[in-house]
């Protein structure tokens, strides 16, 4: 799920109905749009679904061969000392081990409004970040951001996310590929 960093007015996580079920939530049914939901200086509400996430994770983009999902799991098989022999194994060349990496993983229970896919305001966004970003799937609201410590490293461009909650949120490091680390 791609996601934008939202203004603090914002307090659950926002995303819309392709975005819900690319995350892995596959609701019962269709989602009842049925909630008016007020974002700041709007004229008037949207209508939204409500819904929560039970986790959450951030993983960084170690290859750009994975997507955000792979790098979870990779950074957990990482973890456990690597691939099991004839099991299948994200790493190239069916190598045992490989890098992974860091996992930012909130733990606690997340309101979700879901916003129609066809919604003025996600259009508008996407329109605006179009062609330099993916797509934008949500928001990031007040209830996530709290959860977390956030720096930004201009020089190095990127993010540093740590745990500002330790019981609501974990952290794992980047795990090296141990098999080619070059001699000391």
């Amino acid at each position: 799920m791609a996601l934008a960093l939202a203004l603090p007015a914002f307090a659950p996580l926002i995303a819309h109905y392709f975005g819900f079920v690319r995350a892995g939530l596959h609701p019962t049914g269709f989602l009842v749009y049925d909630t008016p939901y007020w974002l700041p200086g709007a004229s008037e509400p949207l209508t939204v679904a409500t819904g929560q996430l039970d986790r959450l994770a951030f993983a960084a983009d170690e290859s750009k061969d994975r997507g955000p999902c792979d790098e979870l799991w990779m950074n957990r098989l990482m973890q456990v000392n690597g691939c099991i022999r004839g099991k299948k194994c994200p790493c190239p060349d069916s190598e045992r081990s490989c890098a992974a990496g860091s996992i930012v993983e909130i733990t606690a229970v997340l309101p979700v409004v879901v916003l129609h896919d066809e919604e003025q305001v996600l259009q508008g966004l996407r329109d605006e970040l179009r062609p330099a970003s993916a797509d934008v799937d949500g928001f990031l609201g007040a209830d996530v951001v709290k959860l977390l410590v956030l720096d930004v490293d201009y020089i190095h461009n990127r993010l540093i996310f740590r745990c500002a909650d330790p019981i609501a949120c974990k952290t794992t490091i980047r795990i090296p590929d141990l098999d080619h680390q070059p001699p000391p």
